[in-house]
């Protein structure tokens, strides 16, 4: 497919770098990127299909605890609605903070607030490195529902104005239209292009930028593929290991003679009834010949397995994993043997993970709520997710009793501030 004009439609797509609202078409002059996929289907594949990431999501310990980590630490440990200071002045209504609240406090039917809803759409940022937000609207085209798509169903249009929802090869696709879009019907595709009138569900799209593929993104951690995939095969490698008893590094050698066929099928059928697995571990096999000549010895095959390989190794992937999440290796509970850790060193590694990881995540959920929030009538508003607390209590104290002495804080202040309302 050959490169095309684009045309003046908005469109909301967030970017995990900076977390704004970009709106792609309006008043763009690029091309589009050259695809491969010259299929009859209106949607491009990603370049990393989500069910081979979310493989490793599945089998990698490290690697599934960084991502929950990080979507918890990022957007599951509560909300506040604040003032926006860099919103147009006159923004909203006097009812668009409680239509909003009232949205954020509970999203959809089944209860769930903005921070379960939020978590499931982190998750699925980090894990795969894109993500969908369906907002539904009333009759009255108010947001009223809030709900995550799992993003391995997730398919972004070729002309990149519409999102399709596969659920399973083959099966009929859903349509959705980007949030604020202001032509099109969303649901089954096909459907003739119109104004809205009522009730449509539309998609708030999130990414985390690849310089291979703008179209999905990829994730952060796409380097460390290789070292969990070794993890993988050297955790395979034990288990089996294990449960053949160490029988595949040796050898049975009959010197002076030659088993007859009845002997090597009691050699067979004795290895895979009693001399294989864990449980049978230790078995002897007795065979005997006839002729006096006839010996049999057992050879290794290979150089004995050291324990402390396998672990050192294991360790560096673990770390490597650990490493490319950007989460302090404290955090998942990896303590090297005789590392203490001052504690300004630990906090430092905690503001460094907050800065560069947990952040820009929520810059990202704060910007794909601001277009759900002016169409709400809120637009005068922001939400501002809670974040870790990385100081110890005795800075904390220092530093707000240094604050409350200097008038620039009050008691009030100083309480949201420590339950984390405000910062």
């Amino acid at each position: 497919m050959g490169a095309t004009e684009t045309e003046g439609i908005g469109a909301y797509v967030l970017d995990v770098g900076t977390g704004e609202v970009v709106d792609v078409f309006k008043a763009s002059a690029q091309a589009e990127p050259e695809r491969t996929d010259t299929g009859v289907r209106p949607w491009i594949e990603p370049r990393h299909a989500a069910s081979d990431l979310l493989h490793f999501f599945d089998t990698n310990t490290w690697h599934r605890r960084c991502v929950r980590l990080v979507a918890v630490l990022s957007a599951g440990l509560g909300w506040t609605l604040e003032r926006d200071p860099d919103a147009e002045a006159g923004a909203g209504d006097a009812d668009g903070e409680t239509r909003a609240t009232k949205l954020l406090r509970r999203c959809n039917d089944d209860g769930e607030a903005w921070e379960d809803v939020a978590v499931k759409v982190v998750t699925d940022l980090i894990a795969v490195g894109y993500a969908g937000l369906e907002v539904v609207r009333n009759g009255k085209g108010e947001p009223c529902e809030l709900h995550h798509v799992p993003a391995r169903t997730l398919r972004r249009a070729k002309d990149r104005k519409a999102f399709y929802q596969v659920t399973k090869p083959g099966g009929r696709p859903v349509r959705f239209l980007p949030f604020g879009a202001k032509k099109g019907t969303a649901g089954r595709p096909g459907a003739r292009s119109e104004p809205h009138r009522g009730p449509r569900s539309e998609l708030v799209w999130l990414s985390s930028y690849d310089p291979r593929d703008d179209f999905y993104g990829a994730p952060e951690w796409l380097p460390a593929l290789g070292a969990m995939a070794l993890d993988r095969s050297a955790l395979a490698y034990n288990v089996g290991m294990f449960s053949n008893s160490m029988l595949g590094v040796t050898a049975l050698v009959v010197e002076g003679g030659k088993l007859d066929p009845a002997a090597v099928e009691t050699v067979k059928g004795f290895i895979a009834r009693t001399a294989t697995g864990t449980e049978n571990a230790g078995r002897v096999l007795v065979l005997q010949q006839d002729r006096d000549t006839a010996k049999i010895r057992i050879e290794k095959l290979s150089v004995e397995t050291k324990d402390l390989g396998f672990t050192a190794g294991r360790a560096a992937l673990r770390d490597e994993v650990v490493s490319a999440h950007g989460v302090p290796p404290r955090l998942v509970g990896i303590v090297a043997s005789g590392q203490i850790g001052a504690t300004g060193e630990v906090e430092g590694q905690l503001q460094m993970f907050r800065e560069a990881s947990l952040r820009p995540v929520q810059r990202v959920l704060s910007g794909a709520l601001r277009p759900v929030l002016a169409a709400l009538g809120a637009g005068a508003w922001r939400v501002r997710l809670s974040e870790i607390d990385v100081t110890d209590l005795k800075a904390d104290a220092a530093f707000y009793g240094a604050m409350l002495a200097g008038g620039v804080l009050d008691a009030k202040d100083v309480r949201a501030r420590i339950d984390g309302r405000r910062g």
